[in-house]
């Protein structure tokens, strides 16, 4: 007779924890939904047509509506499992913090992905835990300086939001358990043999309005006190006559139109995947700061942009000992190289590139007015690693789908400092950096060095864990001139941190532009400066500049008083720019705008070196030119052989013109883009966004108008092109394709891609398309 009781007993406990999962759902649904409006209300695009804004908002809405229905049920249903093996009252304590535990992390991911969104553009994915977890120590304390503000406030608001969250959880699931499993009852109802009865299951006690109260149209139990005290073993308590009430359907509704609604959710998705998801889709997933951090746009889009497999090889792999019998022998007397790398400074911040202001870099000027200035060079990258490690190894740094902070540097590579050892240089380096940042030190390594003074085993204060006073570098490069006697030419390089943000630098320099802003103040964003605080940055910014142009004075005149500056070259360059809200951005590292890329090269060589070319010494180089190129150019100079794994041409010999020749750019931090320059036209694609841009440089060089639309047949070709580059880099670099018997070899487009460009060309408007 107990038996029906007993497993009628137990469906309602499974039929109430049902219940209370659909209530979970209805609750996450509210709260996700709510903020996916909030998203689509503020992330959109402004210039968004109303339609489509109206389709955007009824996806956001619906995506995170689902995706909170998915979560809290999820998240509900392991706090019931995991809470099971616990007595009243720990139960309800027990899967709250269960509860708590599962959904604070991704409460925690959101809300600083708000944040750091709302201040840099940018989102905390994949590509943000690699750099976080490959440079720790660096990445936190320049987050902390740059941003101290926002990460206390969102410390804050995790506390907040996490107490808050577990006593919600935990008041609901007293709800659920509000004895521990077993209702309560009237002594009076308790036979008199022991003074005992045990209580009826909890989904009865439910049933007959006991515990939560739930109606019912059926007889129940009732119990004693004794099992209140959890005595097991108690007898039957009698039954007691309950009024009947009619059960509403509810729940059931609630069940059927969340089910139905992710239902219709998920069929809409595999539908807009199957064909082509819509303009109002993509700009909620490019715009909301969760979905990007999952790429969701790339998950649903695809890359479309693997290029033909260009299989021909490089040269082959040689020993050190074969590249140096094959390099030739240096000029006579061979030139000394003075290679000087400016950090964040693009050329459109020198005079000598145009800068109105005459006195933030005379030094700079009167080099390249006696040497020569490449009009247009692209960095490899518009962020340091990259950058640096491509002027030094003549490389593209392309090498994966991520970026590994060079983890692995298995493959074939060689550095100009390493090229210049193996022709009988003495070297040195003179470095306000860090150089062990992102395991930069590999392809220079101190043990080539003769010489060797950087941040990271600099015994001097440091005003960060990123960089030096370009005083103390300099000054150890001019004792180090004095008492130089080595009869060897000499390599020396020089890494100036002046111009790294917070440009941070002392009197009187620090308050020759007026008026400036406090330190690590740019108003209300890191990456976004409010207009009235940009000009006063931009001075701060200038003020560095003609500290690093002093320092640069400074090397020139120890050169002249050692009396070698005749025999020596020496190369200004940068590792990436700078960008002051050009396009709605600042600093560098976060898109590859010209502002970013466009860096200044100045070779200068003295009439001694002159002397003894071969070839033409322009005065200015207007063709487009690469970071990649500075190394072979450097060696042509000296009079030895580039090394063969080198990707970049010599520059200054006879003949270059630059004409068909495409130039690459590569970001590779939060966000993965690439660009190319070709024939005078930038085209860029967003491989997180999936988004192509299209430029026409020589009428556009601000990046204004963009004409992908408008000029589809050349967007494609540029496409192409791009493609097949990035094709042959990732497959080269690929692990199944090692060990590596090749160098990866210069890539040349293919002929009739070439052809296509400029028929595509040919087919041009005479003028651009009004901006829109």
């Amino acid at each position: 007779m107990g038996f029906v009781p007993l497993v009628w007993g137990r469906v309602e406990v499974v039929m109430s924890g049902v219940q209370f999962i659909y209530r979970r759902m209805a609750a996450g649904a509210l709260c996700l939904g709510l903020y996916g409006l909030w998203v689509a209300c503020l992330r959109l695009p402004a210039s968004m047509p109303a339609g489509t804004r109206v389709a955007s908002w009824a996806w956001a809405l619906g995506l995170f509506a689902g995706a909170g229905m998915v979560l809290a049920a999820a998240a509900g249903t392991l706090a019931i499992l995991g809470a099971r093996p616990f007595r009243w009252p720990w139960r309800p304590r027990a899967a709250a913090v269960i509860e708590t535990a599962l959904l604070i992390p991704f409460l925690i991911w959101l809300t600083l992905n708000e944040i750091t969104y709302s201040v840099t553009s940018e989102v905390i994915g994949y590509g943000t835990l690699r750099m976080i977890w490959a440079n720790p120590a660096a990445t936190w304390e320049a987050a902390w300086e740059m941003g101290m503000p926002y990460l206390l406030g969102a410390g804050v608001a995790v506390w907040v939001i996490a107490a808050g969250a577990w006593w919600l959880s935990h008041r609901s699931f007293r709800t659920l358990w509000p004895t521990g499993g077993r209702a309560s009852c009237p002594p009076a109802s308790c036979p008199s043999a022991g003074g005992r009865a045990s209580c009826p299951p909890l989904g009865v006690a439910l049933a007959s309005g006991q515990g939560s109260g739930e109606p019912a149209s059926r007889r129940s139990t009732a119990c004693c006190p004794a099992a209140r005290e959890g005595l097991e073993d108690a007898a039957p308590c009698p039954s007691v006559d309950l009024p009947a009430r009619r059960r509403r359907p509810s729940a059931h509704r609630l069940a059927g139109s969340m089910t139905g609604g992710l239902i219709v959710l998920a069929g809409l998705l595999t539908w807009q995947v199957h064909t082509r998801p819509s303009e109002a889709l993509t700009a909620v997933c490019r715009s909301a700061p969760p979905l990007r951090a999952l790429n969701v746009t790339r998950a649903l889009l695809g890359l479309g942009f693997d290029g033909p497999l260009d299989l021909r090889p490089g040269a082959p792999i040689i020993s050190e000992l074969e590249y140096q019998a094959r390099m030739g022998a240096p000029h006579e007397p061979a030139p000394n190289v003075v290679f000087i790398v400016l950090e964040s400074v693009p050329a459109k911040a020198l005079h000598c590139y145009g800068y109105p202001r005459p006195d933030v870099s005379p030094h700079m000027d009167a080099l390249a007015a006696g040497g020569v200035l490449f009009e247009h060079c692209v960095s490899t990258a518009s962020f340091s690693s990259y950058g640096l490690v491509s002027l030094l190894t003549s490389l593209h740094m392309l090498r994966a789908e991520y970026n590994d902070h060079f983890k692995d540097t298995s493959f074939p590579h060689y550095s100009l400092p390493r090229v210049l050892k193996l022709a009988g240089y003495q070297l040195a380096l003179f470095s306000s950096g860090n150089e062990a940042f992102d395991n930069l030190n590999q392809f220079a390594p101190p043990a080539d060095f003769d010489e060797y003074f950087s941040l990271d085993v600099a015994d001097v204060p440091k005003p960060d864990c990123m960089r030096l006073s370009d005083h103390y570098a300099v000054e150890r490069f001019e004792a180090w001139m004095a008492r130089r006697k080595d009869p060897r030419p000499f390599y020396c390089g020089f890494y100036l941190q002046s111009t790294h943000f917070n440009y941070e630098v002392p009197e009187p320099w620090a308050s020759y532009y007026q008026p400036v802003p406090p330190l690590y103040s740019n108003g209300s964003g890191i990456i976004h400066i409010p207009p009235d605080v940009l000009p006063l940055l931009k001075n701060q910014y200038d003020n560095a500049l003609r500290f690093s142009d002093y320092w640069v004075g400074r090397i020139r005149a120890a050169l002249e008083k050692a009396g070698v500056f005749d025999n020596t070259i020496v190369v200004i360059v940068s590792d990436h720019g700078e960008a002051f809200m050009e396009h709605g951005l600042a600093r560098h590292g976060v898109a590859l705008w010209e502002e970013m890329i466009h860096i200044p090269f100045i070779l200068y060589a003295g009439p001694a070196v002159r002397a003894r070319l071969d070839r033409p010494w322009p005065s200015r180089v207007t063709a487009t030119v690469s970071g990649v190129d500075v190394a072979p150019t450097v060696a042509g100079l000296v009079g030895i052989q580039p090394h063969p794994s080198w990707q970049g041409l010599d520059v200054l010999a006879p003949g270059y013109t630059g004409q068909d020749r495409p130039v690459f750019s590569v970001l590779q931090l939060t966000r993965w883009q690439e660009a190319i320059v070709f024939n005078g036209f930038k085209y860029i694609y967003d491989l997180t966004d999936v988004r192509p841009q299209l430029f026409d440089l020589r009428n556009d060089p601000g990046e204004k108008v963009d004409l992908v639309q408008q000029w589809p047949e050349l967007a494609g070709v540029m496409k192409d092109v791009l493609g097949a580059w990035h094709t042959r880099q990732l497959h080269y670099y690929a692990p199944t394709n090692r060990p590596f018997t090749h160098y990866l070899g210069r890539f040349e487009p293919d002929p009739a891609v070439v052809e296509r460009f400029h028929a595509a060309i040919r087919q041009l408007p005479s003028e651009l398309p009004p901006r829109p």
